[in-house]
């Protein structure tokens, strides 16, 4: 015959009064429990000003006192430990005092949990306070055992009527939100008021019911899930919430059930079976827990959570997909087709920062619908930079519930490159924003969080391939800068000689030709310009001095105010208060000046603006701002206007402003443009403030 542990006997169930230590540890565990969670929800309600956290504390703490308190009256009882008849006594009434508060605060509980004026009468509270002062101060008439089963009955009677409201508000529930919660409530419950019930009538000696002692243990964590519930205000959560309960539970009955069948076999009088089947038992448990949990996730996520399950999917297709992209363009596309494939994604976009106007530009194939850029100091922005590891979520806080709005989505993502923010990821889950049902959970988030750091990845290397492309497009300029000026300008001079002789002379009378020569002598020049721009554009950067902006600039002013005379272009131009120093190539910053100048000329500006004040970003650096009221640059135009051989002109070049930006960065400034369609545009120039005024060694600077 068999030789069962005596734990799985009927005999040890008996009647008389328990002596067994698990109640002491599962009353231990429930009031460590209780007590964490309460500290913790008081804090989470002090902070969001929220009283159903408020009441969760409570209820938390009660139900933790509960446990404490039980097991100093049992303890002294049963297990004679600390035994003192006023001790007994005083722990024994608290104890049942406290039973039949836990009802009335799990009723104040639930009514704020569904912001609702009734759940069950008012009175309720009145009734479970009246019996805590008689049983607290009142002497006890009969025995105890009687005052126990009557005031375990009634706790236990209340909170039946509570899980029966329960139910039925459950039932009769519409919105998947309430009822999803009120279906989780409802079953949780009804495990913890089961099992607590069973577990009582053992401990007290009321019946040998052969169940062991876990009613309070199921409790605290049936009370963890409704914190978590009530920290995570999202039906989302709370479904994976209660998916993760029923995950938790099945793998803790698998595992014991691999334990036990391997214990049961042991003896009483056999420890090396006993230490073998042991360690035999974790072994088995460690190399079949992974399995068996991802087999049972894999199964809950096909079954239970299909879109989340879907989300999973078309994220990983997604990753998959833009590591073949070669532009961002694409990289925009991919990202933006993928995640509409997924019911979860209602609108996504992807902004990045452009580095010729330093704002955060909108991909063309984001559909978000927010603005096409924003400010690099903008709100997300400035988050981001501050917290790269976090996202930003509406549901944080009311600044980023506003900040989200603005940008018309409900979850942002960081992009960064070598520690530089390079842009953001935005989602937008629906049309509604209040709605818990649409909001994302966090093993979504999670998810998210993946595909972004793979979105990062592939801007890295698009950047650093955009880099080397634009080495190569000025190394093979600067070559064929110098073939130009050996094989065109000579012979070019010669022409240009030949053509102010023509006519100068004499014999050239009629009217026609004279205007044939202008023509002749006007293309030259042009040509002229576009030869001496390829060779500015190899030319090696000469050496840098102090230069004051303010004699800079006016001598520049004095170079254009022909061509801006010729173009009927107003030049406002005034001098700041303080002298602004730099240490630069002056030849090289008064030709990009000049250049910048004359372009708004020839955009038909009628007013051009030209400024020099510190950075606002920066107090070190210095601002030249040249602003015009011209046309405007299309966006469509803007990311690529410091491309070598970029050109919307007919008659351009698509050099002038590379050869501007290839000028700053070798002198160790910025460039940057901001421009509307309409309203005109902005170029600004970042250099190094100089704070020592006086004479310095030049410096060689390197060739850009």
């Amino acid at each position: 015959m068999l030789n069962l542990p005596a734990f799985l006997t009927p005999e040890y169930y008996r009647m008389v009064q328990e002596t067994s230590l698990v109640v002491v540890q599962a009353c231990l565990v429930s009031f460590l429990a209780g007590l964490w969670i309460a500290i913790f929800s008081f804090r989470a309600a002090w902070v969001r000003k929220n009283s159903s956290l408020a009441y969760c504390g409570a209820f938390a703490l009660l139900f933790a006192l509960w446990n404490i308190f039980f097991l100093s009256s049992y303890a002294q009882r049963d297990l004679e430990i600390w035994n003192t008849s006023i001790s007994t006594q005083f722990t024994y009434r608290l104890y049942l005092a406290l039973g039949v508060l836990l009802p009335s605060v799990a009723h104040g509980l639930i009514r704020r949990i569904y912001q609702i004026r009734y759940f069950l009468p008012n009175s309720l509270h009145f009734w479970t306070g009246s019996l805590a002062l008689l049983i607290l101060f009142i002497p006890l008439p009969v025995a105890p055992a009687l005052i126990t089963s009557i005031y375990g009955l009634v706790s236990f009677a209340l909170f039946s009527w509570i899980n029966w409201r329960l139910w039925k508000k459950y039932l009769r529930a519409k919105d998947p939100y309430q009822k999803t919660r009120g279906l989780f409530l409802s079953l949780g419950l009804s495990l913890s008021l089961f099992f607590t019930f069973i577990g009582q009538i053992r401990a007290e000696g009321l019946s040998p019911i052969p169940l062991p002692y876990v009613g309070s243990t199921i409790s605290a964590v049936f009370l963890y899930f409704v914190w978590q519930m009530l920290m995570n205000p999202r039906l989302r959560e709370v479904r994976e919430l209660m998916l993760g309960g029923i995950r938790v539970v099945l793998l803790t009955v698998v595992l014991g059930t691999i334990f036990l069948s391997l214990l049961v076999w042991v003896g009483d009088n056999d420890p090396e079976l006993f230490l073998f089947n042991t360690f035999l038992a974790a072994f088995i448990i460690l190399n079949v827990l992974e399995p068996i949990r991802d087999q049972l996730d894999s199964y809950i996520m096909r079954r239970f959570i299909l879109d989340r399950n879907e989300l999973e999917r078309v994220i990983t297709d997604t990753r998959r997909k833009i590591r073949s992209s070669r532009s961002t363009a694409a990289l925009s596309s991919q990202v933006v087709s993928g995640l509409r494939k997924s019911n979860r994604v209602y609108r996504c976009g992807l902004y990045l920062l452009e580095g010729s106007s330093g704002r955060f530009r909108l991909l063309g194939k984001s559909n978000l619908g927010s603005a096409a850029t924003v400010a690099s100091d903008h709100p997300a922005a400035e988050f981001f930079r501050k917290h790269p590891e976090q996202h930003l979520q509406e549901s944080d806080s009311p600044d980023a519930h506003h900040i989200l709005k603005e940008l018309r989505s409900h979850l942002g993502f960081p992009l960064y490159y070598d520690k530089e923010l390079m842009g953001f990821l935005l989602l937008r889950t629906s049309l509604s924003a209040s709605n818990p049902y649409t909001s994302f959970s966090q093993s979504e988030i999670a998810l998210f969080w993946g595909l972004v750091h793979e979105i990062s990845i592939v801007l890295s290397q698009l950047k650093h391939f955009e880099k080397q492309d634009q080495q190569q497009r000025f190394a093979a300029l600067g070559e064929m800068s110098a073939a130009l000026a050996h094989e065109i300008r000579n012979p070019l001079g010669a022409i240009q000689g030949a053509t102010h002789l023509l006519a100068s002379s004499p014999s050239i009378e009629s009217s026609e030709d004279r205007e044939c020569i202008q023509i002749l002598s006007a293309e030259i020049e042009r040509l002229q310009s576009t030869v001496d721009q390829y060779l500015r554009f190899a030319r090696k950067s000469e050496t840098k001095v102090p230069v004051n902006l303010r004699v800079l600039i006016e001598k520049s002013m004095i170079t254009v105010k022909p061509k801006a005379q010729k173009t009927q272009t107003e030049i406002h131009w005034e001098p700041p208060s303080e002298d602004f120093f730099v240490k630069t190539d002056p030849l090289k910053l008064e030709q990009v000046l000049i250049n910048l100048i004359i372009n708004a000329c020839e955009a038909f500006s009628k007013h051009i603006s030209v400024e020099v004040s510190s950075s606002p970003s920066d107090p070190d650096m210095l601002q030249i701002s040249i602003r015009d009221d011209g046309p405007g640059i299309p966006a469509s135009v803007l990311p690529n206007i410091f491309t070598p051989l970029f050109t919307t002109k007919s008659a351009g070049s698509g050099l002038g402003l590379p050869i501007c930006k290839k000028i700053i960065d070798s002198l160790g400034g910025r460039i940057f443009v901001e421009s509307q369609v309409g309203k005109g545009s902005r170029f600004w120039i970042e250099m190094k403030r100089l704070v020592n005024k006086g004479p310095a060694e030049p410096e060689e600077t390197k060739s850009g």
